[in-house]
């Protein structure tokens, strides 16, 4: 029910000031604004993506980590991530751009 909403909302007019304009698959990668929080998002997954695929046999080769110490590491960034995003979705709904 909710996805037949979005899709109702997507397919709607979009009012910019007093013209009505559509939105389409072009205008959506023409708009910075809609465009760039999908490509900050895919760089940020990407890259956390290869920190998590390089750390554990970097740690335990040439750091000499052990299994636990290879755990507390994930824990640690898995905790910074939960905690640090919730601030960032608030501090971002918050400034006017």
């Amino acid at each position: 029910m909710r996805l037949k909403h979005v899709a109702k909302a997507i397919n709607n007019c979009v009012h910019m000031g007093s013209s009505i304009k559509k939105i389409s698959c072009i205008s959506f990668f023409q708009s910075p604004l809609l465009l760039l929080p999908y490509l900050d998002n895919f760089a940020c997954f990407a890259g956390n993506g290869m920190i998590e695929a390089m750390l554990e046999p970097h740690l335990k080769a040439e750091a000499g980590g052990t299994q636990l110490d290879v755990d507390m590491t994930f824990l640690v960034l898995g905790g910074c991530y939960t905690l640090t995003t919730p601030i960032w979705g608030y501090v971002n709904m918050h400034i006017a751009y």
